[in-house]
């Protein structure tokens, strides 16, 4: 199945290089559909006119994104010189707690395919 996923320039750039192997989203119904083995295309914002098609190879499932900051390094998810609290922070300004705590986070491991 292809799913399509907007993002932002920086973590664009990550994943097409390759230092970023794990896209975070919250695990909402549209990342429910997610399986191993599906297509992500990435669009570039904000022209959305530059795109990057990965491969789902595993996904992680997280109560919050305190959890999930615990357990994978923050590198791999696209921060090279922030601390797991101001990563966090990043996070809740983008998706609110109360999101986070009504659906959990996923984090998508991805290689370029």
């Amino acid at each position: 199945m292809l799913h399509e996923m907007k993002l932002r320039t920086p973590y664009f750039n990550l994943i097409k290089n390759g230092s970023k192997i794990y896209e975070i989203r919250l695990n909402d119904e549209k990342r429910r559909l997610i399986k191993i083995g599906d297509t992500i295309l990435f669009k570039k914002e904000p022209e959305l006119q530059e795109t990057l098609q990965t491969e789902v190879v595993d996904l992680k499932c997280f109560d919050s994104f305190a959890s999930l900051l615990k357990t994978l390094p923050l590198d791999k998810i696209g921060f090279s010189k922030e601390n797991k609290k101001d990563v966090e922070a990043i996070y809740h300004n983008i998706y609110s707690p109360e999101n986070e705590k009504q659906y959990g986070v996923l984090a998508i491991k991805i290689k370029n395919i």
